[in-house]
Formats: C-alpha cells, structure tokens, sequence
C-alpha cells in the first residue's frame, strides 16, 4: 500500500470524497452540520487554509446573501475550515435559521481530470452551461436528499455546492448553486 504522502492532493480528495459518500449513505438523511470534518467552526478564520487558497475567502465570496438565497430565508453565521485530510481544499458552510435546510461550498484547486473524477464519483453528471469552464449537477444533495448538488471547474480549480432544502424548488436552487459557483471561481 503506498504512503500517504506519496499520493497526489487530488487522489486524497477522490479518497476523501468517496469516503464522505460512503458515510452519507448510511447516515440520517437530514444533517444541519458541514459535509465535512471542520477544523475551524463559527465564523470563517483568516488562518484556516489549504493549498494556498483561505476558507475566510471563500466565505467572503460565498456570501450571506447568496446562502440567504439558496436556502430561502435567514442562515446562521457560517462554518469554515480545511476539507480534511490536508490538502483538500476549504469549505464554507451554511445553516438556516429555522429548520433543518443547509447549504456548503468546497473549493480545491485540481487539473481538469482530478475534476472529472471527483464530478463522477460525486455522481454529478448532468452538464450545465453558464458556470465554470465545466460544470455538471444532480438533482439530489449530497446525501441524496431534496436538493441540488453542482461541481463546477474553471482555471485550476473545482468547487461543489450542495444545497438541501426540503421547502426548496429544483429552479431556484440550481440557480442558487450556480451563483455560489460563480462567486467561488471568480479571480
């Protein structure tokens, strides 16, 4: 078995990714925490960071506002950290105010094929245009509940946007997915 430091970031990922499916798939439906282990909780760290891109920039990117969208009514302040194990980029999360819906944003610079991979084991293959240079969703969140899922790539980097929303509709959280993506992937 090969040492873990002689794996690629974007093998870790794929790992890491397709173990977070495996752990969605035998859990609750309905989770109001991150997709993922957080190293940093409460609002968004300057320190928190991987792979040279920062967790409180993506969440300065990943606004209130398009959170407020996605979800359809007050979030909570966000949550941020690494996606671990180190480097697989930063995350921001967001839960609503009320209720059990949220919404989560992960960012992780990759090539072109480390983001058709991890498109494929997210189980992303419907393409979307107006996104990205690349862009592909399912009509499902993460954990298969009512939601959206969107992975999106353009200039060396990857996010997915997961939404779930049980009071939501299919348009306008796909929309919303895309407006996070867009905000995530911009320079």
């Amino acid at each position: 078995m090969p040492s873990l430091s002689r794996l690629s970031p974007s093998t870790v990922a794929l790992a890491f990714v397709a173990l977070i499916l495996a752990a969605c798939a035998s859990a609750a439906p309905a989770s109001s925490g991150p997709t993922s282990s957080p190293t940093v909780t409460g609002r968004p760290s300057a320190t928190a960071s991987a792979g040279g891109l920062s967790a409180a920039g993506l969440c300065a990117s990943f606004t209130e506002a398009l959170a407020t969208a996605a979800l359809g009514g007050p979030v909570s302040a966000p949550q941020s950290g690494d996606v671990l194990p180190r480097p697989s980029g930063v995350y921001c999360h967001y839960n609503a105010a009320t209720g059990r819906a949220n919404t989560e944003a992960q960012l992780n610079a990759m090539d072109a094929a480390g983001f058709a991979k991890l498109a494929s084991t997210i189980g992303t293959s419907e393409a979307v245009s107006g996104v990205g240079e690349k862009a592909f969703k399912r009509d499902t969140s993460i954990t298969g509940d009512v939601g959206v899922t969107l992975a999106a790539w353009a200039g060396g980097r990857g996010v997915t946007v997961t939404i779930f929303n049980p009071a939501g509709q299919s348009a306008q959280m796909l929309d919303a997915a895309k407006a996070i993506a867009q905000a995530a992937l911009a320079p």
